[in-house]
């Protein structure tokens, strides 16, 4: 954040040595700075308390969202959604797996919370209602 305020204020101040940057660029990038800080923070948070297995599984679940957004960014790829589809199933999976460190790490029981199964099976149109084992409705 400091090298786009300086970036920012560049042509206003004579000693400032920092590229200009235009004023909604500038902005924009300031906005940016300040999403990153906030993903860094709550990172940090996971990265704190959590431990190896938990920290590892928090990895992977970032490493597949970061892939799934090199595809969205990324559309000019020849068959996209074959590798889209298996991204978006690395992505449930790895939070599945997170939750499942997270809540075993803090002593947390209550049955399982994974929903990767039952998200690849609504993509089918087969849900399940996983409380009482019945279909779910599909509206």
């Amino acid at each position: 954040m400091h090298r786009v305020t300086l970036r920012l204020t560049a042509a206003h101040i004579s000693l400032n040595l920092a590229d200009p940057i235009d004023r909604e660029s500038g902005l924009k990038a300031l906005l940016q700075e300040e999403e990153e800080e906030r993903r860094t923070t709550l990172w940090e948070n996971v990265l704190l308390p959590g431990d190896m297995e938990t920290v590892n599984a928090a990895r992977d679940w970032r490493k597949a969202v970061w892939q799934m957004e090199q595809y969205a960014r990324d559309c000019t790829l020849d068959d996209l959604s074959a590798k889209v589809l298996l991204a978006v199933r690395h992505v449930d999976e790895a939070r599945d797996r997170f939750y499942t460190a997270a809540r075993s790490s803090i002593g947390i029981g209550g049955g399982q919370v994974e929903q990767a199964s039952w998200l690849s099976s609504a993509l089918r149109g087969e849900a399940r209602d996983t409380s009482t084992g019945s279909a779910g409705s599909n509206e």
